[in-house]
């Protein structure tokens, strides 16, 4: 149980959805060679969280911290990766505007 709570499987969950995001995107010209990376680096290392912490210490952000540790391992995919969309408002917008998405993506994250 504490392993599903833990910070490694929270951002995990984020990298998953990133990665979603980016391929229901994938009609705005984003390469297989983005997609490959972020999904070659889903799991979350300690390296990780040790290049977030350094990046929230300048972007006073968690989320956006974790954006750019990603971006750091998937350089293709740094670039498109998130697009602003930050989880509250990808939450709030799955679960208010878009249920037919919002199955979609929970039963990938399954």
């Amino acid at each position: 149980m504490a392993q599903l709570f833990s910070q490694r499987s929270r951002h995990l969950q984020w990298r998953r959805l990133w990665l979603l995001l980016v391929g229901l995107r994938k009609s705005l010209a984003i390469t297989t060679d983005a997609l490959e990376q972020m999904k070659q680096h889903l799991e979350v290392t300690d390296q990780d969280f040790e290049t977030a912490r350094a990046e929230e210490l300048i972007r006073r952000h968690d989320v956006t911290a974790h954006v750019h540790a990603f971006g750091a391992v998937a350089p293709a995919a740094a670039s498109i990766m998130h697009y602003g969309d930050y989880l509250a408002k990808v939450i709030s917008n799955l679960c208010k505007q878009q249920p037919l998405l919002h199955t979609r993506i929970c039963s990938q994250l399954n």
